[in-house]
C-alpha cells in the first residue's frame, strides 16, 4: 500500500533533469552538488524562486534515474498562511511542477558560434535552492507524489461534454476563474459549475475551494473547454497524485474520452473531404467537348467538299467518344457526391465559389435536371454523333440558366441545332470561296 503523504504534509517531486530544457540549455544531474544546500539537514524550498517566499523544506534529496528526486516537507496546516496555499495549489493540481536554482561551477558550451552567451551543458554545480511553480523550465521537473487530505469523501464529478478547442490558455488562471465563474466569492456557490472542470472533488465539504483538485478545463468566452494542454496537465497531475484505485480509473476515463475526441477530430481533419466539387467542373468539359463537336464538324464539311479521303474527321470521332464516355462517368460521380449521406451530414451545401447547391432539395433538383442529359450520352456511349453532343451540351447549358427551363421541347434543340450547323456550313463555304 502506498504511503500517504497528505498525512505527514509531504510532497515528493523531481527536481531537474537532463533534459533540454525550455532555454535550449541543459543541467547535468550528476555534477549537482547539494552538500552546502543540505548542511542544516534541511534545504529551503520556495515559491517562483522567491528568496522571500520560503515555504517548505527539503528533508531528503537524491539522484535516480536522469535526475534528481527530492522529499519536501510542509509545515503544520495553519502556522504559516503563504505554506497553506502552495500545498492547497498543489494537492488541487494547481502547481504540478518545481524548477532548480543553482550557481554555474563548470560548463560546456552547447552552441560552438556563440560560446560565451550561447546555451550551455552545465557539467558542474551548486544547489542554492528549487522552487515550486506553475510554469517550469525543465518540462521533466514534476511532481510525483502527493495525496488528498485523508477524511475527505473523493467523487469525480467531472463532466464528459464540454467543448474541445485547439487554443491554448494558460491553466494557472482557469481555475480561479472557474470557482469565480461559478459564484465561490459570493453567498451561493454552484458547486454543480465547478465540479464539471476539475477531475476530483471533495463531496463533503463540495462548497469550499479547498474541496476540488486537478483542473483540467480552461475558462473560454463560450464558457468552458478542453484543450491539449490542458489535457495534458492534467494528466501529468493525475499521474503525481495518490488516489484510491476506483477514484483514479474513473478520473483516467475522463481524460481518456477527451483524448478520443481530439482523436477522432484529427482524424476527421486529416482525412479528404467529401465536399462535392460541383457540376460546374462537369460543365467545363461539356465546353471543352462542344468545341472538339464544332471542330469535327468543320473538318468533316472540308473532307467533303475536298473529296481527299482525310482521315482526320474520324480521329476528332473517336476523341469525341472518349471524351463523352468521360463526361458521362464524371456528371455520374459528381451526382452521386451530392446525394451522399458524406455530402448531406456536412449540412454545408451551398453555392459559394464551387457551384454547389444551396441544400439537399435543390442537389436533388439539379440532379434532376441532369437527368436527361446522362440519358443522352449514356444512349450514345458506342455512337456519338454530332446531334447527340449537341442535344446533351444544349440541355446542360439549359440546365445552367436559372431563367430558361431545362425541359426545353426536343424539336427547338433540334432547330436550333440545324440552325448553327447551317451557320458553319456557311461560314465554311466562305473561307473555300475566299470571301
Amino acid at each position: 500500500m502506498a504511503e500517504n503523504l497528505a498525512d505527514k504534509r509531504q510532497v515528493r517531486v523531481i527536481v531537474t533533469t537532463d533534459d533540454v530544457d525550455r532555454s535550449g540549455e541543459i543541467v547535468v544531474p550528476d555534477g549537482v552538488d547539494w552538500s552546502k544546500y543540505m548542511a542544516t539537514g534541511a534545504g529551503p524550498v520556495l515559491f517562483n524562486h522567491d528568496p522571500n517566499q520560503p515555504v517548505a523544506s527539503c528533508i531528503s534529496i537524491e539522484r535516480t534515474g536522469n535526475g534528481i528526486v527530492a522529499l519536501v516537507q510542509f509545515p503544520p496546516e495553519g502556522q504559516l498562511p503563504l505554506s497553506d496555499n502552495v500545498y492547497k495549489m498543489i494537492t488541487n493540481g494547481l502547481v504540478n511542477a518545481a524548477s532548480i536554482g543553482f550557481m554555474p561551477v563548470e560548463t560546456m558550451p552547447l552552441d560552438k558560434g556563440n560560446p560565451s552567451r550561447g546555451p550551455q551543458r552545465y557539467m558542474k554545480s551548486d544547489m542554492m535552492e528549487f522552487s515550486f511553480t506553475p510554469t517550469p523550465c525543465n518540462g521533466n521537473a514534476v511532481i510525483t507524489g502527493k495525496s488528498m487530505k485523508n477524511g475527505t469523501k473523493l467523487k469525480v464529478g467531472a463532466s464528459r461534454e464540454l467543448k474541445i478547442a485547439d487554443a491554448e490558455v494558460d491553466t494557472r488562471y482557469s481555475a480561479a476563474e472557474m470557482f469565480d465563474r461559478a459564484g465561490f466569492h459570493g453567498e451561493s456557490p454552484d458547486t454543480t459549475a465547478a465540479r464539471k472542470g476539475f477531475l476530483v472533488y471533495d463531496a463533503s465539504n463540495p462548497e469550499s475551494i479547498d474541496a476540488y483538485g486537478i483542473p483540467f478545463a480552461v475558462v473560454t468566452e463560450n464558457g468552458l473547454a478542453v484543450t491539449r494542454g490542458s489535457l495534458a496537465a492534467a494528466r501529468k497531475a493525475l499521474d503525481g497524485t495518490e488516489l484510491a484505485a476506483d477514484i483514479r480509473e474513473k478520473a483516467v476515463a475522463v481524460l481518456d474520452s477527451y483524448e478520443a475526441r481530439f482523436a477522432a477530430e484529427k482524424k476527421a481533419k486529416a482525412a479528404p473531404k467529401m465536399t462535392p466539387k460541383g457540376l460546374w467542373q462537369v460543365a467545363q468539359l461539356a465546353y471543352m467537348l462542344d468545341d472538339l463537336a464544332w471542330l469535327e464538324e468543320c473538318v468533316e464539311w472540308e473532307a467533303e467538299i475536298e473529296q481527299d479521303g482525310s482521315n482526320l474527321p474520324d480521329i476528332l470521332a473517336d476523341i469525341m467518344r472518349q471524351m463523352g464516355a468521360a463526361l458521362i462517368a464524371m456528371t455520374q460521380e459528381e451526382v452521386a457526391e451530392l446525394l451522399g449521406e458524406e455530402a448531406m451530414e456536412a449540412g454545408g451545401m451551398h453555392l459559394a465559389d464551387g457551384g454547389m447547391p444551396a441544400d439537399a432539395d435543390e442537389g436533388v433538383e439539379m440532379v434532376a435536371n441532369m437527368a436527361p442529359i446522362m440519358n443522352i450520352l449514356a444512349k450514345n456511349t458506342e455512337k456519338l454523333t454530332i446531334k447527340s453532343v449537341f442535344g446533351a451540351l444544349k440541355a446542360l447549358k439549359t440546365a445552367e440558366s436559372s431563367d430558361t427551363d431545362v425541359s426545353e421541347p426536343a424539336d427547338t434543340v433540334k432547330a436550333n441545332d440545324e440552325r448553327a450547323k447551317r451557320l458553319r456550313e456557311v461560314e465554311i463555304m466562305k473561307l473555300k470561296m475566299g470571301f
